[in-house]
């Protein structure tokens, strides 16, 4: 019953013991009070919410998350992850409405999978390594109202978004994205 969350806590290093507290002792029934973790109801071990952020956690993507689909938020910021995001993130996370992954050492590209977070409405991908482009796909998201790319090795054309564009802070330090024909970033405007 709990072998996705003992990956996650067997996949990281946690040098300042912030999971310790993570126990699994088979007469516990409810993982609900864990740090970081919310669920649907608290008699039920339905997680909606894992939030990891500034807890100093290294290694690779948490392995373990593959295995909670029902989430709805994952905040894995301000930590030392230095790896690529899973590419398939968007199959194993559908219903997410929150992603912030901001302040880590993620590299490789953004993966396009994200489009199948249909729900997405916040997504903070700020302060890593990325490279490549923008994928396109994310910009038919139409609830997504916030994204961040700022500080990151991006290039190439910035997509039109279906509610919004993104502001000069949003791509700030990202030299080589662009809007067509090379303007700088436009100031966040939402449309009602």
């Amino acid at each position: 019953m709990y072998s996705w969350l003992k990956g996650i806590k067997s996949s990281v290093r946690y040098p300042f013991g912030y999971l310790n507290s993570w126990k699994f002792d088979i007469n516990e029934y409810s993982i609900c009070p864990f740090p970081g973790i919310e669920c649907w109801n608290p008699k039920e071990n339905r997680v909606t919410s894992i939030t990891l952020g500034e807890m100093s956690l290294q290694g690779q993507f948490p392995k373990g998350i593959e295995n909670c689909r029902s989430l709805t938020e994952l905040d894995l910021s301000g930590n030392n992850f230095s790896v690529p995001i899973l590419s398939n993130i968007g199959e194993i996370i559908p219903f997410v409405t929150e992603l912030d992954l901001s302040v880590n050492n993620f590299s490789g590209e953004i993966p396009p999978s994200l489009e199948n977070c249909i729900y997405l409405n916040f997504l903070r991908l700020d302060n890593k390594k990325l490279q490549g482009q923008i994928p396109p796909q994310l910009a038919q998201l139409n609830r997504l109202n916030w994204f961040t790319v700022s500080n990151n090795l991006l290039l190439g054309p910035i997509p039109e978004f279906v509610g919004f564009s993104l502001s000069s802070d949003d791509c700030a330090g990202s030299l080589g994205l662009f809007e067509a024909p090379l303007e700088p970033c436009k100031k966040r405007k939402k449309i009602i």
